[in-house]
């Protein structure tokens, strides 16, 4: 393609885009989890004590992983081996995603794995061939899983063969786009004046010196380029992400320029809406997501259209054809990495000169693998806020005395705890067990079926509970200060 990338940058682009794009979607590699004990909460030796007792006991065979151990069955090649149990769905290499339904109680040394058109049964050897399927969308989705046959190997081979040339091909438009972008030039934003002056002053706290910096980076590629910025700001939840979004996106404003922050849920996509409504009470803000009511979202899309919407802040509903933009020059990505390809770059294509400001806590390979290659800018906030406490990490045995020793100490300091479960049919156990080891908490239930999840999440953050047992529609870069665990 023509264009002025460095040919070294070309072919780095490329090997980045197609090595780290996942040839399926059907499936993603497993990753190991290390067991360790006591080592997340080095100010509660009583947690040490369960967590290593905990260990014990499981080598005694005297408590469970947390679900019905009968059945469980280890897949996966050795070193990279992961447990499954009755239910889970599987990836066999010829035959394609199946649901495993347990070990065969009439032949020994045989498990069954459920296809569309029968059950299929392997010798238990096999189990190293197998791999666990994740789908891209969450059970809260309600989406079925599609089954593939037990005596047509040809059909998983053709999907296969389909979705690689499909990679392939969007590989090399995604690097043809980023030749193009790295050749266009726009009119850089004016010079921060007073009134970005007083915005930056009504940040409540102080900014720490990796986050000062970010804000000089972001200053100089709307300011000072005339090329469209293309940053990564890379730093933990609660570094300050935000704050930096939320410069550059009034900057813009202040320049007459249409933005669009993209959030990978309904629940991120709410709270980015209420911190800038707060902040920004003179720009008009909207937002645009899938529980909007069909009237309702094409109020919301009229308004982006003609230009009387600053800003919006929404989820893929964004990305969908029906959106047309005014006059968007700013695109905001948050937790990008829940995001596809094809989705992120479909905004870049939609405008000239999209300046693209992405954030993430843990940027995929692809773009981490640019930025760090030069291809794209990166930011980092490694600097904590003042008197924040190190984030502690542990993978334990399941334990009730644990999550009652943990979600006890979060009440006594009146802090809050999250429990995430997996699956929605899960949560009517997790409550049950929570109100009989920690029958004073209050707790609250939210998942993506919930027709007002946005305001069980709400009333969680202002207090109106002790635990939040939620699936995974919570995890991406959910802000509540009082959380600790």
């Amino acid at each position: 393609k023509r264009g002025k990338m460095a040919p070294a940058k070309l072919q780095t682009a490329f090997f980045a885009l197609f090595s780290c794009a996942s040839l399926s979607s059907a499936f993603v590699r497993p990753f190991r989890a290390h067991v360790t004990a006591g080592r997340a909460f080095p100010r509660l030796p009583a947690l040490q004590r369960e967590s290593e007792s905990a260990i014990e006991e499981l080598d005694d065979g005297k408590i469970g992983a947390g679900r019905d151990s009968e059945g469980a069955l280890w897949i996966g090649p050795a070193g990279q081996q992961l447990r499954i149990f009755s239910g889970d769905y599987v990836v066999h290499p010829d035959f394609g995603i199946g649901k495993f339904l347990g070990l065969s109680k009439e032949r020994e040394g045989t498990l069954i794995i459920e296809m569309s058109d029968a059950n299929m049964e392997l010798d238990i050897l096999e189990a190293e061939s197998l791999m666990r399927y994740r789908t891209g969308e969450d059970e809260d989705s309600g989406k079925r899983v599609a089954l593939g046959s037990s005596v047509d190997a040809r059909r998983w081979k053709k999907k296969l063969d389909k979705v690689a040339a499909k990679t392939e091909r969007l590989a090399a438009e995604v690097v043809s786009l980023y030749v193009e972008r790295s050749a266009r030039q726009r009119i850089p934003c004016r010079i921060d004046g007073p009134k970005m002056q007083t915005f930056a002053d009504a940040f409540e706290h102080t900014p720490t010196p990796d986050q000062l910096q970010c804000f000089n980076d972001v200053e100089i590629d709307m300011c000072w380029r005339p090329q469209p910025m293309d940053r990564l700001v890379c730093g933990d939840v609660g570094f300050g992400k935000t704050e930096v979004a939320m410069r550059a996106v009034y900057r813009a404003v202040l320049n007459g320029r249409q933005c669009a922050v993209l959030a990978p849920t309904t629940v991120l996509a709410a709270q980015h809406f209420r911190t800038m409504k707060q902040r920004m009470p003179d720009v008009n803000v909207v937002a645009l997501h899938s529980r909007l009511r069909p009237a309702e979202a094409r109020e919301v899309r009229a308004s982006v259209e003609n230009g009387t919407a600053q800003v919006v802040i929404g989820t893929h509903a964004i990305l969908s054809g029906k959106t047309e933009f005014h006059n968007l020059k700013l695109l905001v990505i948050d937790e990008e990495q829940r995001f596809g390809v094809s989705h992120k770059e479909r905004l870049k294509a939609v405008a000239d000169g999209l300046d693209v400001l992405t954030l993430s806590a843990t940027p995929i390979p692809r773009t981490l693998q640019m930025s760090l290659t030069g291809i794209r800018d990166m930011s980092t906030i490694l600097t904590p806020p003042p008197e924040r406490k190190e984030i502690t990490t542990a993978v334990n045995i399941f334990n009730e005395t644990l999550v009652q020793l943990v979600v006890n100490h979060e009440m006594k300091r009146g802090g809050q705890a999250i429990y995430v479960v997996s699956k929605i049919k899960d949560i009517e156990g997790v409550v049950d067990m929570l109100q009989r080891v920690v029958p004073k908490a209050r707790l609250l239930v939210a998942h993506g079926r919930l027709s007002n999840l946005q305001d069980v999440v709400l009333d969680f953050s202002e207090g109106a509970a002790d635990i939040l047992i939620a699936t995974t529609v919570v995890e991406n870069g959910i802000d509540i200060p009082t959380v600790n665990s």
